[in-house]
């Protein structure tokens, strides 16, 4: 039992009142509060579709579709042949008559007459309570004219759907009444007959070979507190005129426990040749009578509400109250809960309805998102528990006039985003952080959705398909990558980053994202004057460390020291071993550290210059030079032999020959294959190829040729020396002569015998003297 679901009015409203394209009011949900149709007009309308008399979809500007569909219609086709909406509204050119045009059958109302046409049948209004009419009068609101009949009674006419409707109001007992009738005056159409309907007690129906033209509904009457009586219908018909008198139940009406106003409602509506028109049996429950409406739901939308119309009459003339129906609605998704009135209102008889109750679930949680039209059914049930068994209008039944028209619209809306459409991760970096974080958010319209970005490689996608009634907002996160990145000392702080692409499956995208700045803090860029110094040991190198942007310091370290911006050292080797030493160079600038760069020293030994040379040599033969350095784990590159006179040979081993006698430098000069150098000198006696024989000796102890001295007779000994005087004798004999034989002889001639130990012999005579 859901009595607040439904609007209550205690008397059946008779009118084609339908839908003329106004917005739907907001329903009441369980508890009695405004559901969540949000209201709109049509200044919301960025585009309208009208497919057929019944639908009608509405594109709004904030993103929602809306499509309209009713088992009554809401459009009808002009003379064009084109659809258009109904306006049941009136206008008027001089006044006088007020014509509704913008529908099926045009209504007209003379003002100065009374005379009313509805579609082909012609009527207006006599007298009231015995009462002559005056003119009709522009009433409070558009489309609803009055007519003062007398103190306390008031005759009311509105332009409805194809209809006019008319009401007479009774604000007090009415005084002096003769007549206890309205009289009213028809003319019917060529060959049309008015007759009783066979179904509804009290209805006459206007016909042309059955074809309803126009209905006159039974007539009721309602006080203030719901009390209802019925009114009989006397007609005389006379060739196409009809004299039509509504009775009225007098006792009724001045019975003292009436409250006023009491109002007579309907007298006379219009034509029923509307689209869907006619009325829908209930049945005895368990059983439920069914109409169904074939519901259009707009291409590429997610569905967020199924807001669903409907109403059924107790007839108070069958003793039939709203307590007795119950109504409910079903698809091939699930059915509505089952909707009745309780008491103490539920005791009335009148209309029942339902407005605009979301029932979104369960009515299309089967109905996934698609990129094209869908349409299903949406049922109507009705059932009651009087009256007997079987289908019947006797006692409850939906009328397809009613203001509530068994109707159906689908609210949804295509891709949009929430939140702040997409977050851009971090909002400042560095220069030469190349990956961002872009997060979009997307929902409704037609999941999976896509996203697509510039800085992105392909394509990412994100959501999964619409799975019942579930329209989740679904978010990613994806990496992109800067471009031009890495970059460094940037000048502009500002990079303006796209908005992502995001769009459903029907390709349509969200609209409205705007980029993001990204602010960029200059990475600095170290430079080095050199990255790779090669020394040998004891020499000195300079390395600059520079970096943009301008005025950024550069921290170098290594080598067991550190410093900043320019690096001086001095490197000495001492090993065998190439010296490597790495200086690495480092800057930052507003929390941003520049890839670090490394400048290398290499220091190598410097080779140990040694040679292998003879210490004595002969003038003019080729002397063996040999090289025998230490290259201290190099090799060598240049060997250069310095010779006497300028003179210099190449390699190892090599070799020269000398041509002046007497001590000659030789140095050597090795450079390795590191262009490290060393040099070494050593002196080498250059001899005659024989001893000179001296043959005057000076022993007088001056300290000059005093002895008798063979030059170079060390480089040739041992020697043997026998000395001789004229007459053959042997003054001095010395086996291994030292050049250190003063004569003690007397001055003369004298003669030797020199014995080298090559075996080669030297003779010769030696003058004694002493000056």
């Amino acid at each position: 039992m859901l009595p607040r679901r439904f609007f209550f009015i205690l008397g059946f409203s008779a009118s084609f009142l339908g839908a003329r394209g106004q917005m739907p009011s907001l329903p009441l949900n369980e508890t009695g509060t405004a559901s969540n149709f949000e209201p709109w007009n049509e200044a919301m309308v960025a585009k309208k579709e009208l497919s057929d008399a019944f639908r009608r979809t509405y594109y709004l500007t904030n993103g929602r579709v809306v499509g309209q569909t009713s088992r009554t219609a809401i459009n009808y086709k002009t003379a064009a042949e084109n659809w258009a909406e109904i306006e049941a509204l009136p206008t008027t050119t001089d006044g006088l008559v007020y014509t509704a045009k913008r529908q099926s059958f045009p209504v007209e109302l003379e003002l100065n007459t009374g005379w009313a046409k509805v579609g082909h049948m012609r009527y207006r209004a006599l007298k009231v309570l015995g009462k002559e009419l005056p003119e009709l009068k522009q009433g409070a609101s558009p489309g609803i004219f009055e007519q003062q009949v007398s103190v306390g009674i008031i005759r009311t006419t509105e332009f409805k759907h194809n209809a006019l409707k008319t009401s007479v109001w009774l604000n007090n007992v009415p005084t002096g009444v003769q007549t206890w009738s309205i009289e009213e005056q028809l003319e019917l159409p060529m060959g049309a007959t008015l007759v009783p309907d066979k179904e509804m007690p009290g209805l006459l129906r206007v016909e042309v070979q059955q074809e309803v033209l126009g209905l006159i509904y039974p007539a009721w009457l309602k006080d203030a507190q719901g009390q209802f009586a019925s009114a009989e219908f006397e007609f005389r018909v006379d060739g196409q005129q009809v004299s039509l008198k509504t009775v009225l139940p007098k006792d009724w009406i001045n019975d003292p426990s009436r409250v006023f106003p009491i109002e007579i409602d309907p007298l006379v509506t219009g034509p029923t040749s509307v689209f869907g028109g006619g009325f829908m049996p209930s049945c005895d429950m368990p059983n439920f009578y069914v109409d169904s409406i074939l519901v259009s739901v707009p291409a590429m939308i997610t569905i967020t509400g199924a807001f669903v119309t409907g109403s059924y009459f107790a007839s108070p003339f069958t003793g039939a109250t709203m307590a007795n129906g119950t109504m409910f609605f079903s698809s091939s998704c699930g059915n509505s809960p089952q909707l009745t009135v309780a008491p103490p209102i539920g005791n009335t008889a009148g209309t029942a309805y339902c407005a605009n109750q979301d029932y979104r679930s369960p009515l299309t949680c089967c109905l996934p998102s698609a990129c094209t039209t869908q349409t299903f059914w949406v049922k109507m049930h009705i059932g009651r528990n009087i009256g007997g068994p079987g289908c019947n209008y006797s006692y409850i039944y939906y009328d397809m006039n009613s203001p509530w028209p068994f109707s159906v619209y689908i609210e949804g809306r295509t891709i949009e985003t929430a939140s702040s459409g997409w977050i851009l991760t971090p909002s400042e970096q560095c220069s030469d952080d190349c990956e961002v974080k872009i997060r979009a958010f997307a929902r409704y319209g037609v999941p999976p959705y896509s996203i697509v970005h510039p800085w992105l490689q392909g394509v990412e996608s994100m959501g999964n398909p619409n799975i019942g009634c579930q329209t989740p907002l679904v978010n990613k996160e994806v990496t992109a990558t800067r471009p031009n990145c890495p970059d460094f000392c940037v000048e502009n702080p500002n990079l303006p980053v796209p908005a992502p692409v995001v769009r459903d499956q029907c390709n349509n995208g969200i609209q409205g994202f705007a980029s993001k700045l990204l602010s960029i803090k200059p990475t600095p860029e170290i430079s080095a004057s050199t990255n790779l110094v090669e020394l040998c040991s004891g020499e000195s190198a300079s390395i600059l460390f520079d970096a943009c942007p301008d005025g950024v310091d550069v921290n170098w370290s290594g080598g067991g020291f550190q410093g900043q911006n320019q690096l001086d050292t001095t490197m000495v080797n001492t090993g065998n071993d190439t010296l490597t030493v790495v200086y690495q160079a480092t800057a930052s600038l507003n929390g941003c550290t520049a890839p670090p760069i490394g400048a290398t020293i290499h220091t190598y030994p410097l080779p140990d210059a040694s040679m292998v040379l003879p210490q004595v040599a002969i003038i003019n033969t080729d002397v063996p030079l040999l090289d025998s350095s230490d290259y201290s784990g190099g090799l060598p590159q240049n060997i250069e032999w310095l010779l006497p006179g300028g003179s210099s040979v190449n390699g190892s081993p090599a070799t020269f020959a000398f041509s002046s006698v007497g001590e000659q430098e030789v140095c050597l000069v090795v450079e390795t294959n590191y262009g490290c150098r060393d040099t070494t000198c050593k002196t080498i006696m250059i001899i005659p190829p024989d001893v000179p024989s001296p043959n005057v000796v000076t022993p007088n102890a001056d300290g000059e040729n005093d002895a008798l001295a063979f030059e170079y007779l060390s480089f040739f000994g041992p020697a043997r020396l026998t000395v001789f005087n004229r007459w053959g004798v042997v003054v001095y004999s010395n086996s291994d002569y030292q050049n250190d034989w003063i004569p003690t002889v007397n001055d003369g001639t004298y003669f030797y015998e020199l014995i080298l130990a090559d075996g080669k012999t030297k003779t010769s005579t030696l003058l004694v003297v002493r000056p």
